[in-house]
């Protein structure tokens, strides 16, 4: 990872290729978008992250009613499928359960996430082998955990745990369990962690100090509190996801009844507001800190930014530059984004009905400028 912004971004890379290339057809064949479908008895999925390799795509759909909500895990070969709930799920009204999956390791084999068990709301992690695994709910009534987020290799995995009002950022491991990562001084101590890079040593979120909230990085023991934006009457940042050397930190905050997205490059503040949209929030960041995708407010669609290019519809990307067919398809968010920054996911509208998907990028065409 370089220490500042390249002058050059991947997309600004991928628009001066096609011009070399002369012919569009050529130089994107390859380049592929498709929904993920529907869990059987469900009508409503959404993408929350994909794998580092591109390959797995996790989240979690709704039935009609929204009483049973079911993590999933998609990949090419076999398709999208349910993986379960914790034990106790069942003790819901009417029988249902409930899980979300929220985050995926670098080759899709960990997923974590939330769950209602005997306990409560609590955090999982999730293996082929070992099925879901809850992680713990702190001692005491009214208390729950949630996993938000994994390392590459998923053997850290971030979240927040709760005991009443109070809410703090934790850090997993096999090896420690739950360890609080405490909050900001004078406040609420309502932290909570939803990033983390991709080797576990470096994790974003929120955090209160006296009765505001701020974005937060947490590394090397400490928490330091990210700059506020500085427009009168905004509050309420929190980072959402961070690129591998902790440099960019992507996320949203509140202005007159708005999220609006942002990002953080070396500490300095920075909107996400050109493009004629108004950027809502900034879900995920490409590893090299470069890419960056979410959903717009104006209108609510999905966004993609680099630094060449501005703020610009998702949607019309990949239908104007690489000839992708969005027949049918409004896309209103875009959550996740893998290693290689070739492949991204989130969830739109097909037909009118709520679904996840999956757009591949091709690579560029011989001779054409490095993604990197």
């Amino acid at each position: 990872m370089i220490s500042t912004r390249p002058s050059t971004m991947v997309l600004g890379a991928f628009v001066w290729c096609l011009i070399l290339a002369g012919n569009t057809s050529d130089a994107w064949a390859g380049a592929s978008f498709q929904g993920i479908g529907q869990l059987p008895g469900y009508n409503f999925s959404q993408a929350t992250g994909v794998s580092g390799d591109g390959r797995v795509v996790v989240g979690y759909a709704k039935d009609g009613s929204a009483i049973n909500v079911e993590a999933f895990r998609w990949s090419m070969v076999e398709g999208i499928v349910g993986i379960g709930d914790l034990p106790g799920g069942e003790q819901l009204p009417g029988g249902a359960f409930f899980s979300q999956a929220h985050g995926v390791s670098g080759d899709g084999s960990v997923i974590v996430g939330v769950s209602k068990s005997s306990a409560g709301w609590e955090a999982f992690r999730w293996t082929a082998a070992s099925g879901m695994v809850g992680l713990g709910v702190p001692p005491g009534t009214d208390t729950s955990s949630q996993a938000r987020a994994v390392s590459a290799d998923g053997f850290i995995i971030v979240g927040e745990r709760r005991s009443g009002s109070a809410g703090e950022a934790f850090r997993w491991t096999e090896a420690t369990g739950m360890v609080g990562l405490g909050d900001l001084p004078g406040g609420l101590f309502a932290s909570q962690a939803s990033g983390v890079s991709s080797d576990g040593s470096i994790v974003v979120g929120q955090g209160c100090a006296n009765t505001d909230y701020f974005a937060v990085r947490w590394q090397d023991g400490g928490i330091a509190a990210l700059p506020n934006p500085p427009h009168p009457n905004s509050g309420a940042a929190r980072a959402l996801d961070v690129s591998d050397d902790g440099a960019t930190v992507v996320g949203t905050y509140y202005l007159e009844d708005y999220d609006i997205a942002c990002y953080w490059h070396n500490g300095v503040f920075h909107d996400l507001l050109d493009g004629g949209m108004l950027g809502g929030r900034a879900y995920a960041v490409s590893n090299d800190g470069t890419v960056i995708v979410g959903h717009g407010n104006n209108p609510y669609a999905a966004f993609i930014w680099d630094e060449t290019n501005g703020l610009r519809s998702l949607e019309s990307v990949l239908v104007n530059e690489y000839g992708m067919d969005l027949s049918g398809w409004q896309l209103a968010e875009g959550t996740g984004i893998s290693d290689d920054k070739l492949t991204i996911v989130g969830t739109g509208y097909h037909f009118g009905v709520p679904e996840a998907w999956i757009a591949t990028l091709p690579e560029p065409a011989r001779g054409c400028p490095s993604r990197s």
